[in-house]
């Protein structure tokens, strides 16, 4: 796993808000090393977004930008797939 990975991973799981940690933690965990440089990237610039922003993406599927589609996407999957 090579350093942008690390910090990325590092960066999801020590946001400041519980809630956001745990959903960001998953998925980071479970995607960051298959991303494409772009999608890492990206998820980077989404990291640097405001936490309480992130989370009413994620719980309220609120306006989001669509280069975060992915990642949000990605984050129901990872719910949907734990509560199996």
């Amino acid at each position: 796993m090579d350093d942008k990975v690390k910090k990325l991973i590092y960066q999801s799981s020590h946001r400041g808000c519980k809630e956001t940690d745990f959903l960001l933690t998953n998925f980071a965990q479970e995607n960051c090393i298959n991303m494409s440089e772009r999608e890492l990237k990206v998820y980077e610039e989404f990291l640097s977004e405001n936490d309480w922003d992130i989370y009413n993406w994620i719980v309220t599927n609120s306006n989001y930008e669509e280069r975060y589609s992915f990642i949000i996407r990605g984050i129901y999957n990872n719910i949907n797939v734990q509560k199996l």
